[in-house]
């Protein structure tokens, strides 16, 4: 990763809700802890009703949140309906750091 990106990615961190208030050194320990997802657009990256892999931030673009045509449980809503829109800054994913609950929702 070149040194503008990291810049731009730990000032996106500093800024979110998450993240700020945290130390340059403690930001400086999340981001090598962290790993880049390079996702195209319209790659699922969480499901509703499986175990999260972590928390995600956005650093670019913007993340849709929503529920898709069937249930976990097999039936079919009328539509899919979305939750959120997410842009830089904003973080989803969270529920599998916290608990060992399943996802509430499918994020692309």
């Amino acid at each position: 990763m070149r040194k503008p990106e990291v810049d731009q990615y730990r000032k996106i961190l500093a800024e979110s809700v998450v993240f700020a208030g945290l130390s340059p050194d403690d930001l400086d320990l999340i981001m090598a802890r962290s790993q880049l997802v390079d996702a195209p657009a319209g790659q699922e990256l969480l499901w509703e009703g499986r175990k999260g892999r972590g928390l995600y931030v956005v650093l670019d673009g913007r993340v849709e949140v929503f529920l898709p045509e069937r249930s976990v449980a097999g039936m079919k809503r009328p539509s899919r309906v979305r939750l959120n829109v997410l842009e830089p800054g904003r973080c989803f994913g969270e529920y599998g750091l916290i608990d060992e609950v399943l996802q509430p929702g499918k994020g692309s």
